[in-house]
């Protein structure tokens, strides 16, 4: 009489198992995630500033100024 009532109660109790199980994956998956992503935007906004910080020095450098065909002399010991 009461086993139809003991397996509903069995299977609903699983599937709340299941259901929590999921749930606290799904939620520590997108801390992860979203912890990662936050590292990656950090980066992506240091190596930025790296780029505008080496742009500048290039606009401010003066290549007419400095003589280049003292610097480029052929090195022997380097082989291509």
């Amino acid at each position: 009489m009461y086993l139809p009532l003991i397996i509903l109660l069995i299977v609903l109790a699983i599937i709340f198992v299941l259901i929590f199980y999921f749930y606290t994956k799904n939620r520590a998956i997108k801390n992860a995630h979203s912890s990662k992503i936050d590292r990656l935007e950090h980066a992506i906004f240091l190596n930025g500033n790296q780029i505008k910080f080496r742009n500048s020095g290039l606009q401010e450098y003066s290549f007419l100024k400095h003589n280049l065909t003292e610097v480029l002399v052929v090195q022997p010991e380097i082989i291509l």
